[in-house]
């Protein structure tokens, strides 16, 4: 079992977050995981997720999150970024 199954079991054991929502959120890593090749060779600095199976790319975590709200109310979405796009956005010099 992965670090990230057991924290989501450990979420569901804690009440919160729902089997239903665990095994949603599952699905689309798996998804991301089925297509990791592809999107690491070509969303390169991108942040991108999988809601309902389908992918979404954006250039900020902000703008997945909409998208996938907006396609999609009510769905988990799983996301990562691509790169190091995530800390280039923090100044980690503070």
């Amino acid at each position: 079992m992965s670090e990230f199954e057991t924290m989501l079991k450990d979420s569901v054991a804690a009440g919160q977050m729902k089997q239903s929502e665990m095994d949603d959120l599952l699905a689309q890593k798996a998804a991301f995981d089925a297509n990791r090749v592809n999107i690491e060779a070509t969303h390169k600095g991108k942040y991108v997720g999988y809601v309902n199976g389908e992918m979404i790319v954006a250039d900020g975590i902000h703008q997945v999150l909409a998208k996938a709200k907006e396609a999609h109310p009510g769905k988990m979405t799983y996301f990562e970024t691509v790169g190091s796009a995530l800390f280039e956005e923090f100044d980690l010099d503070r």
